[in-house]
């Protein structure tokens, strides 16, 4: 029997689909103060202070502005641009059949509205953001190994649709795209800077979005048939 299997392209969202850090624009959009708000990540990162700390931190700061309740934060995100060639690459990988997923190490809102924005069904994020029944934000769930959960989110991802982690493509920029890269040995780096382990990683590496549908054309991406 022959058997096709599904073209998959795994995206990252910021700073590969857009030009910010969409924590960092929640933040600035609240007008909470951004240098509190690294500050407190980088304590996190140099362990210190532990995960359910910084959480907790980074929660009050938003709460602080008065601001943060659910029709605000997700009318912030809806209205966070994309980069104009994002949208020109998910409408080509439509019609070449692919099926696109992003997997980002953003809030679960804001990557439901990028994927909402671009039509995309399939997608995962690291941060859950937690309102209460006033719509009030009351905490947020999030794991500081950014990299460690791409990975895990691809492999259920590509167990749902029944192909192999090598058999995808992902699009990404930042370090917390290593592991995945290193996974499906097909990533594709979109950097004018690229980072040194990113780089070793990297399949292929672009300047700019619109140079990926040659890419995938010209390297014999789609699935082999059985």
């Amino acid at each position: 029997m022959t058997m096709t299997r599904e073209k998959v392209i795994i995206l990252d969202v910021d700073h590969t689909l857009t030009v910010h850090n969409s924590w960092t624009e929640l933040t600035r959009a609240l007008g909470a103060s951004t240098e509190d708000h690294l500050e407190l990540h980088k304590s996190l990162i140099d362990h210190k202070i532990e995960l359910d700390e910084a959480n907790r931190r980074l929660v009050r700061l938003w709460q602080h502005t008065g601001k943060a309740n659910r029709d605000f934060v997700d009318r912030t995100f809806r209205e966070m641009p994309l980069k104009t060639e994002a949208r020109l690459l998910v409408e080509w990988l439509a019609l070449n059949g692919y099926r696109t997923c992003l997997i980002s190490g953003s809030m679960d809102r804001y990557v439901s509205a990028v994927a909402a924005h671009l039509g995309i069904q399939d997608w995962f994020a690291n941060g859950r953001l937690l309102f209460d029944e006033q719509d009030q934000l009351v905490g947020l769930k999030y794991r500081p190994d950014q990299s460690v959960v791409k990975l895990e989110q691809l492999r259920e991802l590509c167990a749902h649709v029944q192909v192999d982690t090598t058999d995808t493509v992902v699009v990404g920029d930042g370090e917390n795209d290593l592991n995945i890269f290193k996974e499906t040995r097909r990533g594709i780096l979109v950097s004018t800077n690229p980072i040194p382990d990113l780089q070793r990683a990297a399949w292929m590496i672009v300047p700019n979005l619109r140079d990926i549908p040659a890419i995938l054309e010209a390297n014999s991406t789609s699935p082999s048939t059985h």
